[in-house]
């Protein structure tokens, strides 16, 4: 113990927040945990949206609905920053997979903000290729040059009452010269 030592002859001298509320700090002045704050664009909210309505998409599905001019390093990155920020949750199922994104807690606040009721699953189902199916339709019908007047994939049908005894996949209507119910 130095007595009346001051603080600047002893510059490595760690001061304790003795109650006072203090973020707590690493010896290096980093702040202790990841703190990361991303800035969303209008196309990263979309994605947000996109992926809590279509479940789980891939890499590519994401590509070809909002990057279709981009190279792919450019969205693995896009994509990373979101799932690194808590927006996105990304799964693979082995290293030479292509990722899954999903809805992440993030995200599932930013939308319930907006009003929107979302659901999240940590992990995506067990029929992965289903899913991943389903909604390459999904991406094929919207990536079209023809109005899309809706899609609606089997888990979304419930919530519109949909009585039928038969599920479709999905349930596609287009706006060709004259509108055009489609079920996969």
């Amino acid at each position: 113990h130095l007595s009346g030592a001051s603080r600047r002859r002893l510059p490595r001298l760690q001061v304790a927040a003795e109650g006072r509320p203090l973020l707590p700090v690493r010896g290096d002045q980093e702040a202790a945990g990841p703190m990361v704050s991303v800035r969303l664009s209008e196309r990263d909210v979309r994605v947000v949206l996109k992926c809590a309505v279509s479940k789980w998409l891939t890499t590519g599905q994401l590509a070809r609905l909002y990057f279709p001019q981009v190279t792919p390093d450019a969205v693995r990155k896009s994509l990373r920053r979101l799932v690194e920020a808590g927006y996105l949750l990304a799964h693979r199922e082995h290293q030479m997979a292509e990722a899954l994104h999903g809805l992440g807690p993030k995200g599932k606040s930013l939308l319930e903000a907006k009003g929107l009721a979302v659901e999240a699953s940590r992990k995506p189902p067990r029929q992965i290729e289903h899913l991943v199916g389903i909604n390459d339709v999904r991406v094929a019908v919207e990536v079209t040059p023809r109005e899309v007047a809706y899609f609606f994939a089997s888990w979304e049908l419930q919530a519109l009452g949909w009585v039928h005894p038969v599920i479709p996949d999905a349930v596609a209507g287009l706006k060709l010269p004259q509108r055009r119910t489609f079920l996969v």
